[in-house]
């Protein structure tokens, strides 16, 4: 009687060891997934607010476009984009987990039309954000360059060279993979910086004081 005792126990034991053991491998499966990064695979891939087709797009993601996941739900992944962080939701089909060779394709033809439309969409997905648009107006001054006019408050935030540089990689990608400058100015037109091609990435020159 006290040997099968010892048993019942011995086994309801075990029994909670290996669940235990198997919750633990499940959390870290889970871990292993949160953090892992993405690429955009085609252009223009909504931004979704929700795992739902139906619901708002935040913005257009642009081809080679980095995401870092957050969590998983069926065959969508919820993710932040590091540039402006901001987290939404996108399909994983559409998805790579290494950046395509290519960064050019359909988006490169659009020109500064379809960068204009990222403009548009990443302005107000901010204003939501943070309660007030960062930028005023986008313009094109010739090929190749254009110009933000941005309001203060950001020109003055510590996020504005990342957001400069993911506006700048998006409007070279617009802009065919040529040459390409983006100025900021203020809104009374003063120039503060620009972002220009580097030999190997691209560079901020700050304005100098005359």
């Amino acid at each position: 009687m006290v040997f099968l005792i010892q048993r019942i126990v011995t086994n309801f034991f075990s029994t909670i060891f290996y669940f235990l053991l198997f919750l633990l491998f499940l959390q870290s499966t889970v871990l292993a997934d949160e953090g892992q990064e993405h690429y955009v695979k085609e252009t223009d891939l909504p931004f979704y607010s929700k795992a739902d087709p139906a619901s708002s797009v935040i913005f257009p993601l642009v081809l080679n476009q980095k995401l870092i996941e957050k969590e998983r739900k069926d065959d969508w992944i919820r993710a932040l984009e590091p540039t402006t962080g901001l987290v939404g939701w996108v399909l994983l089909k559409s998805l790579s987990p290494q950046q395509l060779s290519d960064p050019g394709g359909e988006v490169a033809k659009g020109g500064f039309e379809v960068f204009k439309i990222y403009f548009d969409e990443l302005n107000n997905a901010l204003e939501e954000s943070i309660g007030e648009k960062p930028f005023i107006e986008i313009r094109q001054v010739k090929e190749g360059v254009a110009q933000v006019v941005a309001n203060d408050f950001w020109l003055d935030s510590r996020r504005h060279e990342n957001n400069a540089f993911s506006l700048f990689n998006t409007w070279k990608i617009a802009n065919g993979g040529r040459p390409s400058i983006l100025s900021f100015t203020d809104k009374g037109g003063d120039e503060k910086f620009i972002v220009i091609d580097g030999p190997h990435r691209p560079r901020y020159l700050k304005r100098q004081p005359n």
